[in-house]
């Protein structure tokens, strides 16, 4: 689980023509098992685009975020370098993905939702259940925090 807090900020920077995507990934070290599912609140932070490198086309819709189950939404976007272009940050509760398209324009940027904010994908009951529930990784009260990472004996780092 992924989860912002209001007042935060989510920022991208492009480079070498593009921009990163926050999604799964697998190493290959395990195969296809187990099965990672994944989960990302919005909480209201600000989208903060940085497209001064991005050499994408008008029209391309450029991924941001991918993830199993999204929910929330951004508090606001400020999308710099886009000179005669608009923006259009797409949050698609269908498909559970954050998006941004670009368009001619004076420099507008806009959201766009598609589907309902609590649309549950098939089979992910839980997921949804956990990320709306609250619960995190770490207790929000406490100032002396404590990260603990365990390693399977067979990658151990040391």
């Amino acid at each position: 689980l992924l989860a912002f807090e209001e007042g935060a900020t989510v920022e991208y920077s492009s480079e070498d023509g593009g921009l990163g995507t926050i999604e799964e990934f697998r190493t290959g070290a395990f195969g296809d098992a187990p099965d990672v599912r994944s989960g990302i609140d919005l909480g209201e932070a600000t989208l903060k685009v940085d497209l001064a490198g991005l050499t994408a086309s008008n029209g391309e819709a450029l991924m941001l975020m991918d993830a199993d189950e999204i929910i929330g939404v951004f508090d606001d976007a400020d999308i710099s370098g886009l000179g005669s272009r608009n923006a259009t940050v797409t949050i698609d509760y269908t498909t559970d993905s954050v998006s941004l398209t670009l368009s001619n324009g004076s420099g507008n940027v806009m959201f766009e939702t598609i589907g309902e904010a609590d649309d549950v994908s098939a089979g992910e009951q839980a997921l949804w259940d956990a990320l709306t529930a609250g619960q995190g990784v770490f207790d929000e009260d406490s100032s002396d925090q404590e990260w603990i990472c365990e390693f399977p004996e067979e990658i151990m780092p040391f």
